[in-house]
């Protein structure tokens, strides 16, 4: 039998059961990792019209809860993800089976960025260097200006998408994480929160500031704050063994999609706190600030 790589936009929007039921089957059948939306040409977001928005919004939402990762291409149309290796930190004690060495991995990377910090702050007390916060949908359109200029002609952040991303923000089922230095934006995080788990859509860092590593501080302070509210999965999306993909696993476990899909389908109904928009919530990162595993 084979299997159409293709959902009908009436199945996304709707979610539900029968979008679970399409997860599930391309889970064991799909041989790639794309699957379209409508057609095998995909369907492309709308304008900025309210009905198109609130349409393209709740795609996002109900595949992103269904276990799809997604991107855009050819001008803004939607493609999900379910990519073969999946990077997620699981951040509790869990009876997975990881790669041998992977917790040792993430752990000693977690103690790099914590003499990171400690020698940055050591200089600060004599020099004023600004301290490191963590904030949460402060400056939208400043971090989408960060995206863009970070990934250049490689950013699949269409005018629509933003359009839709904004409007996610403002109903508060998406979500910007940003590390600032002073009052500089040195990284952020887009994702989106679907029970106990928050799954990265992407993300950049300020080239200028990389002796501070801050792509790997966010994750990890955002990690911190999250587990403390009750979150379970911080979802990087897919890798492979590309250089770019490679800083993944110093900050994740590397699972196949069965086991990702497997666990989404148990926590995407958890309770958690609820988070916070439009404020500061870590006003000074130190390395207590860091996420560890047990």
């Amino acid at each position: 039998v084979v299997f159409s790589p293709c959902v009908t936009k009436e199945i996304v929007a709707t979610g539900g059961k029968e979008l679970d039921r399409a997860a599930a089957r391309y889970v064991e059948c799909l041989a790639g990792e794309a699957v379209m939306i409508g057609s095998l040409l995909g369907y492309k977001l709308g304008g900025n019209a309210g009905n198109e928005l609130d349409e393209g919004s709740r795609l996002l939402h109900n595949a992103v809860r269904a276990g799809f990762g997604y991107v855009t291409i050819n001008g803004g149309r939607v493609v999900l993800l379910l990519n073969m290796r999946r990077c997620a930190l699981f951040m509790r004690p869990h009876t997975l089976t990881c790669p041998a060495g992977s917790n040792r991995k993430i752990n000693a990377k977690r103690r790099d960025v914590a003499r990171l910090l400690r020698n940055y702050y050591s200089h600060a007390a004599a020099t004023a260097i600004p301290k490191l916060s963590l904030r949460v949908n402060t400056a939208f359109d400043t971090a989408v200006a960060g995206l863009k200029a970070h990934h250049k002609s490689a950013c699949w952040l269409t005018p629509q998408l933003e359009c839709c991303w904004a409007l996610m923000v403002a109903q508060g089922s998406m979500f910007v994480f940003e590390l600032w230095c002073g009052d500089e934006l040195v990284a952020a995080d887009f994702g989106h929160a679907v029970g106990a788990s928050f799954y990265v859509a992407t993300r950049f860092f300020s080239p200028a500031h990389k002796r501070l590593q801050p792509g790997f501080v966010l994750a990890l302070a955002t990690c911190e704050y999250l587990s403390k509210r009750g979150f379970y999965i911080f979802d990087l999306g897919g890798t492979d063994s590309s250089p770019m993909m490679s800083y993944k696993s110093s900050i994740g476990h590397i699972v196949n999609r069965a086991f990702f899909h497997s666990e989404m389908q148990h926590i995407r109904n958890e309770s958690t706190l609820e988070l916070p928009s439009g404020c500061e919530i870590v006003a000074q990162i130190t390395e207590k600030s860091l996420f560890k595993l047990p």
